[in-house]
């Protein structure tokens, strides 16, 4: 999905690792919409990764 919305960014394998882990923790479907708010959020180009992850380490201290 990061992919379609920011045409040209590949994830590193850093960043996969990062997703996987946020699936294992959250779930597929929390991760997804994390990544999609963070794609449509209009901030600085590049940052919507940084963001992304943001979001799920906040839903991850919130317990959910």
């Amino acid at each position: 999905m990061y992919e379609r919305y920011v045409p040209g960014y590949t994830l590193t394998d850093k960043s996969r690792v990062s997703v996987r882990m946020f699936i294992d923790r959250l779930g597929f479907h929390e991760v997804l919409d994390a990544m999609e708010s963070a794609c449509v959020k209009n901030i600085r180009a590049s940052q919507e990764f940084k963001y992304f992850c943001g979001i799920c380490w906040r839903k991850i201290k919130e317990g959910n």
